[in-house]
């Protein structure tokens, strides 16, 4: 029994060694480990920071260009499809810098201070209608890796928005942009020729956007 008793008692001691050797251990370096974790999760944060001011700041940029692009459409005549389309390439770059959200957002803001401040409202409907969202409509769409279905859902869109432009709210989503008096079935086969076209130059001015702005090539390119 005494013996047993020997027994329990050092089994004891060494179990309480062990652990008075791993909080020592820990007491010795965790000022060692401690300042590194710790400056580590400060640059984390201060890297999270700077991305999140960097994207504040680029959305205003890319927010009042837009504007001004509507605004000149609005009061341009001749022009007003040109300039919504430049105006429109600012999604895609909110897109590329800060995901789908951010490009979201900048479409709804557009929107909404477009309502506000462009005098011509009428002007607002072709940017809100089409023009303002299509950079998130050709980003989901070109996940698909068939570049002919790709083409073939976009001319369905282009199709689809155009009958709905044209045989049932013409006054009313056009605008003040006029159009050629021809049979609505020849319009919107060249519409959706010209929206297919616009679709390429789109791409080109990515690719330009990458390559030269961003020093990136086409191949990281999420959106074309």
């Amino acid at each position: 029994m005494a013996e047993d008793t020997e027994e329990m008692t050092i089994c004891a001691v060494r179990r309480f060694n062990a652990i008075y050797v791993q909080i020592a251990a820990a007491t010795v370096y965790s000022p060692i480990i401690s300042p590194k974790r710790h400056e580590d999760q400060k640059l984390k944060k201060e890297t999270v920071k700077r991305k999140n001011t960097s994207a504040i700041a680029l959305g205003g940029i890319c927010l009042a260009l837009t504007l001004i692009f509507i605004f000149a459409g609005s009061i341009i005549p001749g022009i007003e499809l040109t300039l919504f389309a430049i105006s429109s390439l600012f999604v895609a770059v909110m897109i590329i810098e800060s995901g789908v959200s951010a490009g979201a957002i900048l479409y709804a803001a557009a929107v909404i201070l477009g309502l506000v401040l462009v005098p011509n409202k009428l002007a607002m409907i072709p940017y809100a209608f089409f023009f303002g969202y299509y950079g998130i409509v050709k980003f989901f769409i070109e996940k698909l890796k068939n570049g002919i279905i790709q083409i073939v859902i976009k001319a369905v869109f282009f199709a689809f928005l155009l009958c709905i432009s044209l045989l049932g709210f013409k006054e009313l989503l056009l605008g003040s942009i006029r159009l050629p008096d021809c049979p609505t079935v020849i319009l919107i086969i060249a519409g959706i020729l010209i929206m297919l076209v616009y679709d390429y130059i789109y791409t080109l001015l990515i690719n330009f956007y990458l390559k030269r702005i961003k020093n990136r090539g086409a191949d990281n390119m999420k959106l074309s």
